[in-house]
């Protein structure tokens, strides 16, 4: 973990060649969430993490039922074992965040396993550092 928090990102701005090269030939594991976050404009965007963290914050019709999901989620994976611990809280927030923003769809069964994946391959430092309401 230490590679990536003192691996310099500057150079990959918008979308120069070097970084279209690297994802051609492949992003090393270790850095594909950090580059991710960098493509998507997720960590420079303050407004996004805004609007997260007030979702978060909000009442959840589905919470029960995220709650559940949640638990049979990966469940031999050491980074969502524990209950109450890092893998499961930010998958909680993140499911919670998603059915509070898409009224339409809100939560629907096996979502968590979709937001484990992304959780998996997102750099944890940056879900220290940003998702703590």
């Amino acid at each position: 973990m230490r590679l990536i928090v003192m691996f310099d990102f500057s150079w990959i701005g918008p979308r120069p060649r070097a970084l279209s090269q690297l994802v051609r030939v492949g992003v090393p594991e270790a850095l594909r969430g950090e580059v991710w976050l960098r493509l998507a404009g997720v960590d420079q965007n303050d407004k996004l993490m805004e609007t997260y963290r007030t979702l978060i914050s909000k009442e959840c019709p589905f919470e029960a039922v995220i709650q559940r999901d949640i638990a049979r989620t990966f469940p031999a994976h050491d980074f969502f074992r524990e209950a109450g611990g890092l893998g499961q809280d930010s998958l909680l927030r993140m499911a919670r965040a998603y059915a509070v923003y898409d009224h339409e769809v809100g939560y629907c069964q096996g979502l968590s396993f979709l937001a484990a994946t992304l959780l998996l391959h997102v750099c944890i430092h940056f879900l220290l550092n940003h998702t703590k309401s």
